[in-house]
């Protein structure tokens, strides 16, 4: 498209006639790349006017257009209209306009000023848009801006201001669904499918396959329900940060052995035909990109070099004020390939020590910046003790984190109040990024950080010192399992191979340790912080036999500890915070899952019931108060209260958010094996091997009603949907149907030949199951108590059945070891 058939297509748009003089100006050389200030220069004009021209003529064109017009996205804007007006179908509706869109940013840095990649972006719009390939791979070394690019493009434009409502609209038109994640911690594959299947479809998408590749190597269940969605619909997912999924120094991008499956997902998304795109960011080319890479394929990548000079100047300019002559900035932008994040930091060096005279600092400087490493160094040595604190924990952390969570880590009172002052300082002093209201670092520092931490580190332990080792967490224990995993990876291993390169072997490592436990007990500190924490990490890690340790008196913060032999460590005295141990508990008689899934809970024969957060398996709290085995657990309705059945005859109820028990019901005369609370959570049923059945009332703790009538224990109850009968049955082999209103028993179920484990009423309220030790599992009509079918297939005793939510599928087990549906 000439500029010439550009200013013809813009005066009709605008429907003013001709442009005026300088209007015409600054379409004419926008369209050819210049600057405001070039323009002004050539035309002998203000650079403010010129601006300001620009600035009304964009927003003019952006109300008729009904999409973010800028500068620097006006080649793209300007042909899509054009394309538009010859093609009448798409005139009035974009081809991809969807009115229930959906963009997913996840923990992507704001981005608040974004300079240069003109030419850049209107390639990568037009293979995405245009040739609609599939894969698209941003690759450049570290701190050349592939992250900023990236969600620029996917926010459709690449102007200065932050996330608004025009670009939002900008992606509408173009894909159903936009969601970036960064690669940073290396996620698993299965996490990542789970995550973004979800949000494709809608969160409806909740039961997935648990595998991810076959035995044969062929396309894993999850990637092809994935290929499906973006079959289905128009997707752009963006994956941040590729490069830690390869072997480092590989020269044809392999993988890392436990991350393989990744080229699995890329290969298929290159390969099989769908109508989306994913937009990948990486220092290297994974090994499929090279394979299907290609001017004229569906699979395509751009090596990105550093900024030009004039967007260089721009980047700097945004700091503040310099003085230069034109070769200056030259040399300065060309000192260090255009790189973004090095320009910046020189920048905010040049106003600080050369008050932004770039001739002194190029003059007197530059012996100091040759390369980012030295330019990274000299800014982390001039921050105050404070900011290297909080950094050393943003490597640490490895993810967005909160101001209350970097808080939590910091162990001296003073920094944890100065913490909002510290951030403050260092957002003045290097580009942290920020996502929300939360904080962590660019790529390129976390690395740079990373190192100095596990170089100090080693330092420290080889010199049988502890300050660094006493105040940071080498791994977080609770943190996520890729997390974790990152953290040993990047920073325990690491420690590790540089005391073994120092000291020869792992033995000689112990001892180091065992003098430093030493030392720390001596030396008496009140809190001995992480240290302790750190060395059983590292000791676990070696692996270690920790046989005959003696950690006594001192805090152990931050220790992950499962599948560690403890045995004979000596933990007298010690105070425990943070840390993971494996839980063990006796036989596990009874379980439930709280009404939102969050939560579940387990009685055992230690007269425990324990709640256990499901997300990450962590114990949440322990209630205890029965002397006997605890047969049956329920949760209330509402979630808020467990109520609990034992051998010792009695029930209780808890306050799960107090951890009390609100009530002990002790009137039954023999051990419990059955308890359910009604739908409304205002009732409680129990039964007991007295032969009984009692209704409670929840809020006062009260008998209301006795059933009698079993001949042998209950062992199962169920209240039916409404709450108006209850279905019982027991070691009599009979099943009962209650009326809760009048107490009156409305029909007895003889046909079980042997004792009936489990009766439950479908959610309908419209059919019983049972499961008997006769073998078999019958289904009833729960209006005239009916046999409707028989289920046989066990060949042992059969202890319980249930209804899936959707009454179609019902499961069973029992002593054969078996569970049948």
């Amino acid at each position: 498209m000439t500029v010439e058939e550009a200013i013809a297509l813009v005066e009709q748009l605008l429907k003013r006639g001709h442009l005026t003089k300088v209007q015409n100006i600054v379409l004419c050389q926008s369209w050819a790349g210049q600057t405001y200030f070039d323009m002004a220069i050539e035309f002998d004009y203000n650079p403010g006017h010129i601006k300001d021209v620009g600035s009304e003529l964009w927003r003019s064109l952006s109300q008729a257009l009904g999409e973010k017009v800028t500068k620097n996205n006006l080649h793209g804007v300007i042909k899509r209209a054009a394309q538009k007006q010859n093609n009448p179908t798409t005139s009035s509706t974009p081809i991809y306009q969807h009115s229930n869109s959906q963009a997913d940013w996840g923990d992507a840095p704001d981005v608040p000023v974004f300079f240069g990649r003109t030419e850049e972006l209107e390639k990568l719009e037009n293979w995405i848009i245009q040739d609609r390939c599939r894969c698209v791979a941003i690759v450049g070394m570290r701190g050349i801006g592939k992250t900023q690019l990236s969600l620029k493009l996917g926010l459709g434009g690449i102007g200065k201001t932050d996330l608004s409502l025009q670009l939002a609209k900008g992606i509408q038109e173009e894909f159903e669904f936009v969601i970036w994640r960064s690669l940073l911690n290396a996620p698993p594959l299965s996490d990542l499918l789970t995550d973004l299947i979800k949000v494709l479809s809608r969160q409806q998408e909740t039961t997935l396959p648990e595998t991810i590749s076959d035995a044969d190597g062929g396309c894993s269940q999850r990637i092809s329900l994935l290929i499906n969605y973006l079959k289905t619909h128009r997707c752009l997912l963006i994956l941040d940060n590729a490069e830690t999924l390869l072997q480092a120094a590989d020269p044809i991008g392999r993988y890392r052995p436990d991350h393989e499956d990744y080229g699995q997902l890329i290969k298929q998304i290159g390969e099989v035909p769908h109508q989306s795109c994913l937009l990948l960011t990486s220092r290297e080319k994974p090994q499929e990109i090279i394979l299907m890479d290609g001017p004229n394929r569906p699979v395509r990548s751009l090596v990105l070099q550093g900024l030009d000079i004039e967007a260089g100047k721009q980047i700097l300019q945004e700091l503040g004020d310099f003085t230069a002559r034109e070769d200056d900035w030259q040399e300065l932008i060309q000192l260090y390939n255009g790189n973004p994040l090095a320009l910046q930091l020189a920048g905010k060096h040049i106003l600080e020590i050369f008050f932004g005279s770039i001739a002194d600092f190029l003059k007197e400087g530059k012996p100091s910046f040759y390369d980012l490493q030295e330019l990274l160094s000299w800014h982390c040595q001039r921050l105050p003790k404070e900011c290297c604190e909080v950094l050393y924990w943003l490597a640490i952390n490895r993810e967005p984190v909160t101001l209350s969570e970097l808080r939590e880590d910091l162990i001296l009172s003073t920094a944890k109040a100065a913490l909002p002052a510290t951030l403050g300082v260092l957002q003045r002093k290097l580009p942290l990024e920020r996502t929300g209201e939360r904080f962590t670092l660019q790529p390129v520092l976390m690395e740079y950080v990373t190192d100095q931490l596990v170089a100090l580190t080693s330092g420290e332990i080889l010199n049988q010192n502890h300050e660094l080792f006493r105040n940071y967490a080498l791994i977080k224990a609770q943190s996520k399992d890729y997390i974790r995993q990152a953290q040993i990876r990047l920073i325990l291993t690491p420690v590790i191979d540089s005391l073994i390169s120092a000291l020869g072997n792992p033995h000689q490592i112990q001892l180091q340790f065992q003098e430093l436990l030493k030392k720390l007990k001596q030396e008496a500190l009140t809190h001995s912080g992480y240290a302790a924490g750190n060395i059983l990490n590292l000791l676990r890690q070696i692996p270690a036999n920790l046989s005959k340790y003696d950690f006594s008196g001192l805090t152990i913060c931050q220790a992950y500890l499962q599948d560690v032999n403890l045995q004979d460590v000596n933990f007298s005295h010690c105070c425990f915070s943070k840390s993971i141990f494996t839980q063990s508990f006796s036989g596990v008689m009874s379980i439930a899952f709280s009404p939102d899934g969050t939560t579940i809970a387990s009685a055992n024969a230690n007269c425990e019931i324990h709640l256990w957060q499901v997300a990450d398996q962590q114990r949440l709290l322990t209630l205890q108060g029965h002397t006997n085995w605890v047969r049956k657990i329920a949760f209330s309705p509402d979630g808020k209260m467990l109520a609990s059945a034992s051998e010792d005859a009695t029930v209780k109820v808890w306050d799960l958010t107090s951890s009390k028990c609100l009530h002990t019901l002790s009137e039954h005369t023999d051990s419990l094996h059955s308890i359910a609370f009604s739908p409304n959570g205002s009732m409680l049923a129990s039964g007991s091997r007295d032969l009984t059945i009692r209704i409670w009332q929840v809020s006062q703790g009260c008998c209301l009603k006795i059933l009698p009538g079993h001949v042998g224990g209950i062992i199962s109850i169920d209240f039916s949907p409404d709450g108006k009968r209850l279905v019982s049955s027991g070691f009599d082999s009979l099943i009962k149907i209650w009326d809760i209103d009048t107490g009156e028993c409305l029909d007895t179920i003889t046909e079980h030949e042997h004792w009936v484990g489990s009766t439950r009423f479908s959610t309908n309220g419209a059919l019983l199951v049972s499961g008997s030790c006769d073998r078999t599992v019958r289904i009833w009509n729960a209006e005239n108590y009916q046999c409707c079918a028989i289920l046989q297939g066990h060949t042992g005793w059969i202890w319980d059945a249930i209804w899936s939510t959707d009454n179609r599928l019902i499961a069973s087990c029992g002593a054969d070891q078996t569970i049948r549906i």
